[in-house]
């Protein structure tokens, strides 16, 4: 009962993860990835995969950066030294299993992707690094897969795909400007 449960959880942060995607304004996209992230923390805590629960507790504080972008202290080149620490620093305190290293290149390669504010980077390194990478970690991580993480991560690449077939890797480069 207990598994159905942390699957339960990991379902919810699944939802609100895919919510967010249709928030219009970055801030509310970000506050309800915040959410998720929490969520998944907790997810990753019922399944004894505590490198997952420390980077999506990492992500969080991702999350409030990218929230306060434009601000002078979010902007800066030590913030984002700081968030490369953290993942750093985390890995070592939540480290359980070689697989965990998984998670936290996985989280690296998101908060430098994310920092370009590129959105055709962003995308690409989503799809080609953080989301294989999620997926092995998912699949290996805990007591047993988490399937919520596994579906989510699937959806996160479909759903790039289909952003690049609609609109194009230039094209959305060229709009983010």
């Amino acid at each position: 009962m207990y598994m159905i449960i942390a699957q339960a959880v990991g379902v919810a942060a699944m939802t609100v993860v895919i919510l967010s995607y249709q928030c219009k304004s970055n801030k509310s996209l970000f506050l309800m990835q915040t959410a998720s992230t929490l969520i998944w923390a907790v997810h990753f805590l019922m399944f004894g995969a505590y490198t997952g629960v420390i980077m999506n507790l990492i992500s969080s504080v991702r999350c409030f950066v990218m929230y306060n972008r434009g601000k002078k202290w979010a902007d800066g080149k030590i913030t984002l030294v700081l968030l490369i620490a953290m993942v750093i620093g985390g890995s070592a305190i939540g480290f359980s299993f070689p697989m965990s290293l998984v998670s936290v290149a996985g989280m690296i390669i998101s908060v430098l992707s994310m920092w370009t504010n590129d959105s055709r980077k962003i995308r690409l390194f989503q799809l080609f690094a953080v989301s294989p990478l999620w997926l092995v970690y998912d699949a290996f991580a805990g007591a047993q897969p988490s399937v919520a993480g596994i579906i989510t991560e699937l959806f996160t690449m479909a759903s790039i795909i289909i952003s690049i077939k609609r609109f194009g890797l230039m094209k959305s480069a060229e709009r983010q400007e």
